[in-house]
């Protein structure tokens, strides 16, 4: 299975949204899953759209195919860079991927609204999980950057078995909310059927009696 940032950046989607709901159930507070689901995600949006695009006009016109689109071994931050809009993507890339620029960014916003934005940490998220499964040989997450240019060696999203559980947590972890939802929806439904009728006959009956 050929690793793609798409396929990366979709799993990075569905694992916050249902972070954020578990984080909604146990805490109660009031987060938006959308929201949370908007920083889940920007951060590859903002380090790999320009180059997307880029490599899209390119390979539309004449004289470029995708043949000559660098390799991801050959765009990695402090290697050799064939074009500048790579060099943008790595250095976006850094700037995204940094826990101190999250952190930094996470209580600059909580001071401005006078609250913290807890759907703002589906970008920590991201930055974790960037951690762990990237390697060497795609973009290894500078998670320290700019303080220290460390990256740990970890494990590729493209390996067929790695991908098959991830997906299939994912799904387990969905049914489990989509259960845990509508058992709560049939429960409110029946409570609201209880009252209107029941409660309905209790009230008549009080008042044949007087």
């Amino acid at each position: 299975v050929r690793y793609t940032k798409t396929m990366d950046n979709f799993a990075h989607g569905l694992c916050t949204v249902a972070g954020a709901h578990g984080v909604k159930n146990v805490t109660k507070k009031p987060i938006s899953i959308a929201w949370a689901n908007f920083f889940g995600v920007i951060p590859d949006i903002l380090a790999f759209a320009a180059v997307s695009l880029w490599t899209v006009f390119q390979v539309v016109g004449p004289g470029f195919t995708l043949g000559d689109v660098p390799r991801p071994s050959e765009v990695q931050i402090a290697a050799p860079h064939a074009f500048l809009i790579f060099e943008l993507s790595s250095f976006l890339y850094s700037l995204t991927h940094s826990a101190p620029v999250f952190l930094l960014v996470f209580l600059l916003v909580a001071g401005f609204k006078g609250r913290v934005m807890w759907e703002m940490l589906g970008w920590g998220f991201h930055i974790l999980i960037d951690v762990v499964t990237h390697s060497y040989a795609f973009y290894p997450t500078p998670v320290l950057w700019p303080l220290i240019t460390w990256r740990f060696n970890g494990i590729p999203w493209d390996h067929t078995l790695f991908m098959f559980v991830n997906y299939s947590s994912i799904l387990i972890v969905y049914l489990f909310i989509f259960k845990k939802q509508h058992v709560r929806m049939m429960r409110q439904n029946y409570k609201e059927i209880f009252i209107k009728y029941v409660g309905f006959g209790r009230e008549n009956k009080e008042l044949a009696e007087e």
